[in-house]
């Protein structure tokens, strides 16, 4: 079993990135392959109020990074921010997560791409 966690640019508009962020873990959980990996996607939850105030929210997101983070087949998917990048949070749980795992552990698309990608190849 995989981990993959999911992060995108929650500060940049909260409402749309949840909505859009929801979608691409609803797509990878309803796909032929969701029997292969374990889902996180703390930024909706953050949204949410989920996890409660700003510092339990943080640290449950990065406890849930580090412990992603560990395992050897794991993966970050980064949803990069309207013009490409990332945000200052996003940078930080990169820079996180590049502590345990190698760079090519790291899968960076836009929004749109990251759709197309899950449509055509998870969809199989």
């Amino acid at each position: 079993m995989k981990p993959i966690y999911i992060i995108g640019p929650y500060e940049e508009d909260p409402e749309k990135w949840t909505k859009r962020l929801t979608t691409i873990t609803r797509l990878v959980s309803e796909s032929d392959r969701s029997h292969e990996v374990v889902i996180m996607c703390p930024h909706p939850m953050t949204h949410l109020n989920g996890y409660g105030d700003t510092v339990n929210a943080m640290t449950q997101s990065l406890n849930g990074l580090m412990m992603a983070a560990h395992f050897d087949e794991s993966e970050l998917w980064v949803v990069l921010d309207s013009h490409g990048g990332y945000t200052i949070g996003m940078e930080m749980e990169i820079e996180m997560w590049r502590i345990w795992r190698p760079p090519e552990s790291i899968n960076e698309m836009r929004y749109d791409d990251w759709i197309k990608h899950l449509e055509d190849i998870w969809h199989e």
